[in-house]
């Protein structure tokens, strides 16, 4: 099965997985209008009267400013899985976030801290977002989309992707209703038919079958339709008089009723919906794999996938017929995200519940909520939503946007008034929940606790002793406090909320910036970082960290690793500004915005990629990569990247068949990696092995794996990427020396490979070839 989308791409991310940001900004106060049509939300009543609120009393998290320049009006906001889009009022769309596959309708695909706006559009009705593309509905009942289209997402009877509008193909008549699922679009005619295109493995195109369709298609046995819901692999419509039916995949229940067919390339009618079960159903949402109708009186009702508690009924247990929310009662609208769900009351509150890993609910508590909880944050009253897969937009009745979640895109955009240059370095985070070093690893809990194992004989571990631990132990001394961590040779940093950076244990050579050269056992401050810190890492025996424009580093240059004439002073021949650094013996690799990677340090096997095996104290960029890189990863002598369209290459040693090309040639410049069509969202680099995440939430490993650190139950070398048993669901992944880690969308941390120091977190000091899952225990 498919899990690619309830982890992003899972990307590498960043993983703003221990962040919340939630941000609101004003905007001037005019009338906002909400179509009764929507994609993934659900609307019944248009419009009521709302009350004003004074911005002066906003909490501390609202973010202000004041300028005389007339500011866009939003109407509609909708999120996909790394971006996000707002609908203006003078028909305009503008969108900010992920943009790899164009997704942002600006021309390029190259992602955005700030709205830009979708090119050659203007006049649109509607607006709605999937996990790659967006489209929306103009004046005359034309649908255009753009971005993701390997499998006919913008229905212009093409599979090439488009960085600007298409029109759709194959519509029967003008269109007045929109929804866009993970990697398929469905419409409504003016005459009440319903058609397709896109992905559909399921049958969630309705046509009777499950092959992709390039143009629109017509959905068999399905007129009069009223409303529409499309959700990953499966969609759902209200017939007029209000009966539900659904097609698609039904692996957890999300088409309403018990089937013994998983897939259903033809409806079913459910039975517990309509008016002759007596309850009328004003509008339905899907997204992920479960659905929800919010009925004429105000009632809730959820069916389908509940793993994460997205149904609201109080469970965790999948429901394959409707249950009623009973906590709610008196909603007038309704979205559902990738894992998450929230509904609007009659009085302009919100309510969400389901997945909250990445703050998504709006809710301080990050776990996850299986009933409604109040986002009793915002400062007005909110008149349209859009949930993506791990982040929550809304758009309230003064005008203005609030967005908080993962943000590792940019999708939390937050400043709807003070435009930037897209040009300029912007502030965007790379946030690391978990690291692994040479013989210790380190992580970020969901409640925001710090926890490290394994070696620690130079304090490592930061828990004021020098004894190692097979077990996670807490950083009592960071609080609450961390956002992303980093694991070196022998000593470890945290990056805190307030941009300031901590460092604990070996020091020898001032790898722990602190101006002295005593190892720690406890945290330290890192002196003299002007700028705040945006991404940090870990080496040999020294230590970098990337600010807003520039990367800075310290400690050991023995063999350039600091690529400064300074102790801690700027590294020299970087050009732009850099979003991903990397680091894990004596050599650093980072990435600029613009998806150039540079390199400095030990280049005795042409680790550098810049076709020499001479040293370099200037960092010199990479030779030969694909356009539009965003992630790097480093091991001892071979480095990777990876690209905005989920490609791998890397350069360097190749001994042990590291570099996962097929054979174990080293190589001064990068080469592919054996993917097939694969794609991959996130890449970690141990001594003489590799990792990806691949969008399917799975992990594969390639290169050395005597110590079992491939995870595949073997031993064995392996040249080209293989599947790690047993692993699924996955978020993040790093590797140390001879070990690999990985977090879980449900929050567990599973190890394999080395154990020697108990670096796998297991408690058992011997190795394994197979993920072992990581206890870690909390006191409050």
């Amino acid at each position: 099965m498919d899990y690619r989308k309830p982890l992003s791409l899972f990307i590498s991310l960043i993983l703003a997985a221990c962040h919340v940001e939630m941000v609101v900004v004003d905007a001037p106060e005019k009338a906002i209008s909400i179509a009764a049509d929507t994609t993934t939300t659900a609307v019944i009543t248009p419009t009521r009267p709302q009350p004003q609120v004074d911005a002066s009393t906003a909490t501390p998290i609202i973010r202000s400013t004041s300028t005389a320049i007339p500011q866009p009006d939003p109407r509609r906001i909708d999120a996909g899985e790394g971006h996000s889009c707002a609908l203006i009022s003078d028909g305009t769309v503008r969108c900010w976030g992920k943009n790899n596959y164009g997704q942002l309708g600006d021309g390029t695909n190259e992602n955005r801290e700030i709205p830009v706006q979708v090119k050659g559009l203007e006049g649109i009705q509607m607006l709605a977002t999937g996990w790659g593309h967006t489209c929306a509905i103009s004046h005359d009942g034309a649908v255009w989309c753009w971005g993701y289209n390997q499998n006919g997402e913008l229905g212009n009877g093409t599979t090439i992707h488009s960085s600007l509008p298409v029109l759709v193909k194959g519509l029967s008549g003008p269109v007045k209703a929109l929804s866009v699922g993970d990697d398929h679009s469905c419409i409504i005619t003016e005459t009440g038919d319903v058609q397709c295109w896109g992905y559909n493995r399921s049958g969630q195109l309705g046509d009777g079958t499950t092959l992709n369709r390039n143009s629109a298609v017509n959905v068999v046995g399905v007129s009069r339709a009223s409303k529409l819901a499309a959700g990953w692999e499966h969609t759902c419509a209200i017939i007029y008089g209000s009966s539900v039916t659904c097609w698609g995949s039904n692996e957890y229940g999300q088409l309403g009723k018990a089937t013994e067919e998983e897939n259903m390339p033809l409806r079913i009618i459910l039975d517990e919906l309509g008016h002759e079960a007596g309850r009328y159903v004003g509008a339905i949402a899907a997204s992920g794999g479960h659905t929800c109708a919010l009925l004429f009186d105000g009632d809730v009702w959820c069916w389908g996938n509940n793993r994460y508690g997205q149904l609201g009924d109080g469970t965790t247990e999948n429901r394959d017929t409707p249950v009623q929310i009973l906590q709610l009662g008196g909603m007038r609208s309704l979205t559902a995200g990738g894992n998450h769900t929230c509904a609007i009351d009659e009085n302009g509150q919100m309510l969400c519940w389901g997945w909250n890993h990445y703050g998504q609910l709006g809710v301080e508590d990050r776990s996850q909520q299986t009933v409604p909880v109040a986002v009793d944050w915002l400062p007005g009253d909110v008149v349209d939503m859009g949930l993506g897969w791990q982040h929550t937009c809304v758009v309230l009745e003064t005008g203005e946007i609030a967005c908080w979640g993962a943000n590792d895109y940019g999708q939390v955009w937050n400043d709807w008034q003070s435009p930037q240059s897209a040009d300029g370095c912007g502030q965007t985070k790379v946030y690391k929940p978990l690291d692994s070093g040479g013989f210790h690893s380190c992580a970020i809990t969901e409640d925001g606790r710090t926890v490290c194992w394994g070696s620690n004989d130079l304090g490592q571990l930061g828990i004021g002793t020098r004894n190692p631990s097979a077990a996670p132990v807490v950083v009592e001394s960071l609080g609450r406090n961390a956002v992303s961590v980093a694991t070196g040779g022998n000593q470890s940093c945290a990056l805190l909320t307030d941009g300031k950076m901590m460092c604990w244990g070996a020091n020898f050579s001032g790898e722990l910036g602190d101006g002295t050269l005593l190892d720690r056992m406890e945290p330290a401050l890192v002196d003299g970082l002007l700028d705040e810190v945006t991404a940090i890492a870990a080496g040999g025996g020294h230590t970098c960290a990337a600010l807003a424009e520039g990367v800075v580093c310290w400690g050991a240059d023995n063999n350039n690793q600091r690529s400064s004439y300074s102790d801690k002073g700027d590294v020299i021949g970087l050009q732009g500004c850099m979003q991903d650094i990397a680091s894990l013996y004596d050599h650093t690799c980072a990435v600029s915005s613009e998806g150039a990677v540079y390199c400095w340090g030990l280049n005795d096997h042409g680790q550098l990629g810049d076709s020499t095996t001479t040293p370099k104290h200037k960092a010199v960029e990479v030779i030969g990569l694909d356009f539009g890189m965003v992630r790097v990863a480093t091991g001892f002598a071979h480095s990777c990247a990876l690209s905005s369209d989920g490609r791998v290459q890397c350069w360097g040693d190749n001994t042990w068949g590291q570099l996962g090309d097929g054979t174990t040639e080293s190589r001064l410049t990068p080469v592919k990696v054996d993917q097939g069509i694969e794609r991959a969202t996130s890449i970690a680099a141990g001594f003489n092995h590799t990792c990806y995440l691949s969008t399917s939430g799975r992990v594969k490993c390639w290169g050395k794996g005597v110590n079992g650190q491939l995870g595949n139950g073997t031993t064995g070398t392996q040249t080209i990427p293989m599947e790690v048993k047993g692993l699924e669901d996955v978020l993040h992944i790093e590797a140390g020396e001879s070990h690999t880690c990985a977090i879980l969308a449900d929050g567990t941390i599973m190890c394999w490979g080395s154990n020697d120091k108990g670096q796998l977190g297991a408690g058992v000091e011997t190795s394994g070839s197979n993920p072992v899952p990581i206890e870690v225990i909390l006191e409050e």
